[in-house]
């Protein structure tokens, strides 16, 4: 019987470390690297999180690494038929430091931003 119960621990306790591993951002392997700019920083968009809404939205996390190795992660929403973005959280080492889903964020043409272009590029095929 205590076996079991220590095989109970074991399962719920890796189920647990999975949820929060995955909620707190996805491993470096789900995020694919889709533009680099003059300043030295890299994009990447986690193909993971990646949700199709209606026939032109389009939800996904991307992160930029600056030169000096700071991460900043921002949950975007695409519009592909205006060819618009907007950003919905962004999150900056770890805190969150702006958050619109309670408000309705400013959409931005993507043409204003060569690494948004290139990711409305991937995504809106």
């Amino acid at each position: 019987m205590l076996i079991f119960k220590k095989l109970i621990m074991v399962f719920f306790s890796s189920i647990l470390m999975f949820f929060s591993a995955h909620t707190a951002g996805s491993s470096f392997e789900d995020w694919q690297n889709f533009a680099n700019n003059e300043k030295g920083e890299r994009f990447f968009y986690d193909r993971a999180s990646i949700i199709y809404k209606g026939n032109h939205l389009i939800t996904v996390w991307i992160k930029v690494i600056s030169d000096n190795a700071s991460v900043t992660r921002t949950l975007v929403e695409i519009d592909c038929y205006n060819k618009v973005i907007r950003e919905i959280r962004i999150i900056k080492e770890d805190r969150v430091v702006m958050d619109f889903s309670s408000q309705a964020p400013i959409w931005e043409p993507v043409e204003h931003n060569p690494s948004t272009m290139k990711l409305f590029q991937i995504l809106c095929k």
